[in-house]
């Protein structure tokens, strides 16, 4: 559901031409234990998504593994008021092996202490697979390096909780909450590490929201409900 919201988002900033073109920081670090793979949002060559700003996607191959499709959404696609990050993945494996992916972007705005943050999606028969989610929050600006298939989180990163591992084969899934006070600005972090036992395909949506205080909550309503009559406006003239 999180991840027809972020898609649905996308769509819209791109319909009402309101996606903002200044430098984000949004950056997809991928590792296999030999090899590294880092892709900034808007760069040519790893992101498909050129010129929309806050949405990152890459399909790449690392090693064994060929990153199918990987798709994260940041600010701005999601609002200054609801600070958060999604990151939908699907990948297969030639063989056994392990994956680590990690979505990062700072720059954000404390709203409050509570976290909440989710992870959903299927593993693969044959894989043997296991699926394993952490969340961090960290100082601005993001201090991760990607070398030698080794992804080392800096700053001084808060772990927000971890989910699984989940294991077996078809759909796996959990929610989790945590409490930190973040620094201002701050770096949310999503990392999901994969191992697969032999070749296959596993996929998920992987969510991680700074939860809205009441007040910031029906402030939020408020402007998506105006987005939303601005869209049947423009649709209605066209």
């Amino acid at each position: 559901m999180k991840f027809r919201i972020g898609i649905l988002a996308i769509a819209l900033m791109a319909y009402l031409g309101i996606a903002n073109n200044a430098h984000a920081a949004l950056t997809l670090y991928l590792a296999d234990g030999t090899n590294s793979i880092t892709c900034v949002d808007n760069t040519v060559g790893c992101d498909t998504l050129i010129g929309l700003t806050g949405a990152l996607q890459n399909t790449s191959t690392l090693g064994i593994w060929s990153i199918v499709n990987n798709l994260g959404v940041s600010k701005p696609i999601f609002p200054a008021t609801l600070p958060q990050m999604d990151d939908s993945f699907s990948v297969t494996s030639s063989g056994a092996g392990t994956i680590t992916i990690v979505l990062a972007d700072d720059g954000f705005t404390p709203n409050g202490s509570a976290f909440n943050f989710s992870i959903g999606g299927t593993i693969g028969p044959g894989t043997g697979g296991t699926v394993t989610s952490s969340y961090f929050i960290s100082t601005s600006p993001q201090s991760i390096s990607n070398s030698g298939g080794v992804i080392t989180i800096g700053g001084s990163p808060q772990t927000l909780g971890t989910l699984g591992p989940f294991s077996g084969t078809g759909s796996y899934g959990a929610n989790g909450s945590g409490t930190k006070t973040p620094s201002n600005p701050y770096t949310l972090i999503e990392k999901v590490v994969i191992t697969h036992t032999a070749a296959g395909l596993t996929s998920g949506d992987s969510n991680v929201v700074n939860t809205p205080e009441p007040t910031s909550l029906a402030l939020l309503g408020s402007s998506l409900l105006g987005i939303a009559t601005l869209l049947r406006k423009k649709l209605h003239r066209t």
